[in-house]
């Protein structure tokens, strides 16, 4: 007899749950975006991953505008991703000196993901810029600081 009720109670809870597991937010929080609209940097970003990480919502065009208020306001890792767009094309047409230029804005704050691509493309000579040294270098500094 448990057995039975435990069964429906367990497909019940399932049942209840799966509306709000499966319907993901397609605005943003009004007061994130209020913050975002005043300058607030965070909250700039906060947006581009809003529009950027789930896929269900993804609009490359909000989230590249949200991410390049927040890098032109000094924000390290929107300026680390505004360097990986503009490398790679992702949504925009590729670009690799600026990518370089924001992948350096990030670093001299220590942003680790951009000390990391940037070492790569050292090493690799990508667009012009190869220097094992400062690769070296690169990759030291991200691997000391998980930032």
């Amino acid at each position: 007899m448990f057995r039975g009720v435990s069964g429906f109670l367990v497909l019940f809870v399932l049942l209840t749950a799966v509306p709000t597991v499966c319907h993901a937010e397609t605005e943003p929080p009004a007061q994130l975006l209020a913050e975002a609209m005043a300058g607030a940097r965070d909250a700039q970003f906060e947006l581009g991953e809003f529009y950027y990480r789930d896929k269900s919502r993804r609009d490359l065009d909000k989230a590249r505008g949200w991410y390049s208020k927040a890098a032109e306001a000094g924000h390290p890792k929107a300026q680390a991703i505004m360097g990986y767009f503009l490398i790679n094309g992702v949504g925009v047409e590729k670009d690799i000196d600026a990518g370089v230029e924001w992948y350096k804005k990030a670093v001299a704050q220590g942003q680790h993901m951009a000390e990391y691509n940037l070492g790569l493309m050292y090493e690799k000579g990508q667009g012009g810029h190869k220097d094992v040294a400062r690769a070296v270098e690169l990759f030291k500094e991200a691997a000391r600081d998980p930032r």
